[in-house]
């Protein structure tokens, strides 16, 4: 059985709708990204964003004669991002350099140089317009990013300016008789901090018009936003493959088959393979990674040493990814590992030991209060990144609580147990998931590790330390709070944010009228007006 290709973006063009394995939820998914709506595709990592996106391009190509829909897929992970960095520069090249290939493999401009002459007639000056703006923006000196003495551009405000991006793209479509323009913008925030995560979204949503629709890969987690609304500015569409689904382990299945064709399994085998589905939870990437491991090891394919291989997978190598997520977010580390620690120490034993007492049903879900602390929350985002966990229903009522239901990789529940043989017990309780039992966490919880010193100051450099003094000592008159909150604030010496930040919410409740609620209230304001300088 030869090794499986991990990523979409190694595959051939052609391999593409060879491989895809199309689901319900799937179809749905790629005809929203063909349509006029604005789209933001969600999903963990390996959970297969890009495919969709790449099948969906290959629909629009297809039909492109009889609806006139050019797709430009726009591939952002190889952005090198530096801290001076033009940013907007930088998405505006790729996505003309992006367009250009597109325009190619349509037939609208000549395989090579732009300029050359093609059947003795000069190239169309509107493509010898988009080679102009192309070596325009691509020519940025990168040994020094502040020097502004480089070429001389005769168009350079196309480098900064979407107006006339969007004007150059209409006097395309007119030209070329394209109805509209779908841009798909893969792995949209990877490469990105989360200061220039919001200049994206800007772009995104700056570029909207009747002949510009804009279509991104997000992970879902640490995402900044910024002005940018999701209900009004783009349509959500989550990459989502429940366990619990009649058809999963059939379409699990099919993506072993299409990925490792020259192996036929036993019967016995077989069931191994079911078991190694359930451990994926749902996620492609996790089911062919681990399967590629046990298949290259010498021997056969047997339990015993898938059981090895899945332990160390699913106990060590998914949380050492995580881990690496503080690499792109060091100003998140403090939260990246007290996820950690928090679903280690207090969710799987919960976990277990509901799957112990509950007979029959089983779970692999906890919930969050909506009133625990912002910074609880936000710590818990880190883990949708890594696949560790997604958010599986918001606003789930429990007796007078609202909370949100989380689900765990079920790889990670059944490896947290000890049990002997683990693949078949990953079959087992996904046969028997209720999502009426869960390990509950409230506003307050006592099993929350300490959380106040999550956000460290002192990790900052010198350069944030003077930015970020300057936000604590503002006047708590900043915040979104009523007139007479402030006022009592200010009686009891809460002057200025830090006046807040360095004592916890029960100093706060000897204000008269402060109680457990307010108190939480005024700390998630201030936590929030820390983060979000912290993350970008």
């Amino acid at each position: 059985m030869n090794e499986a290709v991990i990523r979409t973006e190694d595959l051939y063009p052609e391999d593409i709708k060879k491989l895809f394995v199309e689901t319900e939820m799937d179809r749905e998914i790629v005809e929203s990204l063909k349509g006029k709506q604005p789209i933001l595709l969600v999903g963990s990592r390996g959970t297969g964003k890009t495919m969709l996106m790449k099948v969906a391009e290959k629909e629009i190509s297809e039909n492109f004669d009889t609806y006139r829909n050019l797709p430009v897929f726009v591939n952002l992970s190889s952005c090198t991002i530096h801290k001076n960095s033009n940013i907007l520069n930088i998405m505006i090249s790729r996505t003309l350099i992006s367009l250009k290939k597109s325009l190619r493999e349509h037939g609208f401009i000549i395989k090579g140089k732009l300029f050359q002459r093609h059947d003795n007639v000069e190239v169309n000056p509107i493509v010898k317009k988009l080679e102009d703006y192309i070596n325009n923006t691509t020519q940025a000196k990168e040994e020094n990013e502040n020097d502004n003495t480089g070429v001389q551009i005769d168009d350079e405000s196309i480098r900064t300016d979407i107006a006339l991006l969007k004007d150059f793209l209409l006097e395309l479509c007119e030209q070329f008789e394209i109805k509209s323009i779908i841009f798909l913008f893969d792995e949209a925030c990877q490469v990105f901090r989360p200061s220039q995560q919001r200049i994206f979204f800007d772009f995104f949503r700056a570029l909207r018009e009747y002949y510009i629709v804009c279509k991104a890969a997000v992970y879902p987690g640490i995402i900044s936003y910024g002005s940018f609304q999701i209900f009004h500015d783009a349509t959500i569409k989550k990459v989502e493959r429940s366990i619990s689904s009649d058809n999963y382990v059939s379409k699990m299945r099919d993506i072993v088959r299409n990925n490792f064709s020259s192996f036929t399994p036993t019967e016995q085998q077989e069931e191994l393979i079911d078991n190694i589905i359930y451990f994926s939870s749902g996620n492609p990437r996790l089911l062919i990674k681990s399967l590629n491991e046990i298949i290259s090891e010498r021997g056969s394919f047997q339990q015993s040493k898938a059981n090895s291989i899945m332990k160390t997978f699913y106990g060590v190598t998914i949380w050492s990814e995580h881990t690496k997520l503080s690499e792109m977010y060091p100003g998140h580390t403090n939260l990246i590992d007290w996820a950690r620690t928090f679903i280690v120490d207090a969710v799987l034993p919960s976990v277990n030991k509901l799957n112990e007492e509950d007979g029959d049903k089983k779970t692999i879900y906890f919930l969050i209060s909506r009133k625990a602390p912002e910074v609880i929350k936000q710590a818990i985002k880190t883990l949708e990144y890594s696949g560790i966990v997604s958010l599986q229903a918001e606003g789930v009522k429990r007796r007078t609580d609202m909370y949100d239901r989380y689900e765990l990789n079920l790889g990670i529940v059944v490896l947290s147990e000890k049990q002997p043989n683990i693949t078949k017990r990953g079959q087992e309780i996904a046969n028997n998931l209720s999502v009426k039992i869960a390990a509950e966490y409230g506003a307050n919880s006592p099993s929350y590790p300490e959380y106040s010193d999550l956000v460290d100051l002192t990790q900052q450099n010198d350069e944030d330390t003077i930015i970020i003094d300057s936000i604590i000592s503002q006047n708590i008159d900043v915040l979104d709070l009523s007139n007479t909150m402030k006022t009592k604030l200010h009686e009891y010496d809460f002057n200025t944010i830090n006046d807040i930040l360095s004592k916890d919410e029960e100093a706060l409740r000897n204000i008269p009228y402060v109680g457990v609620i307010r108190s939480r209230k005024i700390s998630n304001l201030v936590y929030n007006a820390i983060l979000e300088y912290i993350s970008g």
